[in-house]
């Protein structure tokens, strides 16, 4: 089980369009955690990942390790495929309908485009390589604060293992100055530490970590 680690961060931005920016590409409405089974009641959230989506491409891509179905041999990244339709299933689906599933082995040839593309092969690796991390939570809005007259969004959320630094160093960079984060973080194993992180308007990036890792 991963360690969680607790994130207060703050978005500074250069504009209060940008804000509005931010937060039109961030506030998204989501199943209620306490009523998704029943497919009913939604809540809106602060998603900072929205500023660096995963691509759609590896909605469909498994991770881990399995055994192909057709060919017996235990391969990495697969397709769960329902038996009867021939459809692809998503991950979020295949916990209910992997009886009714068999497991295919993503093509290589479909691999090495995907790296080619996207700089990897699955959600799983993406996620570690942009974000830094493997998932980040989203935030109720109701403890979200978007301070207007200071140019700025402050919040918190969770992640595993570490903050989402590469999350913040690629939008960051991508938006060449007109964003920069500040996060305080703390994580179960008693390790701590604050981040600044921002870039120029050439796109250069600028760092100041204060890490205490134990």
């Amino acid at each position: 089980m991963p360690n969680i680690c607790d994130n207060h961060i703050v978005i500074h931005t250069d504009s209060d369009s940008m804000i509005d920016d931010i937060l039109e590409k961030c506030v998204v409405e989501v199943k209620d955690d306490q009523k998704w089974f029943f497919n009913e009641g939604t809540v809106e959230i602060f998603d900072i990942t929205q500023l660096l989506p995963e691509p759609k491409a590896f909605d469909l891509i498994h991770t881990g390790s399995a055994v192909d179905d057709n060919t017996g041999e235990r391969v990495n990244n697969w397709y769960e495929v329902d038996k009867e339709s021939g459809e692809k299933q998503e991950q979020s689906l295949s916990v209910i309908t992997g009886d009714k599933t068999k497991t295919v082995g993503v093509p290589q040839e479909v691999q090495d485009e995907l790296l080619e593309k996207y700089g990897a092969v699955n959600g799983y690796d993406w996620r570690n390589k942009f974000w830094g991390t493997k998932w980040v939570t989203g935030s109720d809005m109701d403890y979200v604060r978007v301070h207007r007259d200071n140019l700025m969004i402050a919040f918190e959320n969770t992640s595993a293992w570490c903050p989402p630094y590469a999350l913040f160093e690629n939008v960051a960079v991508l938006l060449k100055g007109k964003v920069w984060f500040v996060c305080q973080w703390s994580e179960e194993s008693g390790d701590f530490g604050n981040m600044k992180i921002r870039s120029n308007f050439n796109g250069d990036l600028i760092t100041d970590y204060d890490d205490h890792i134990q």
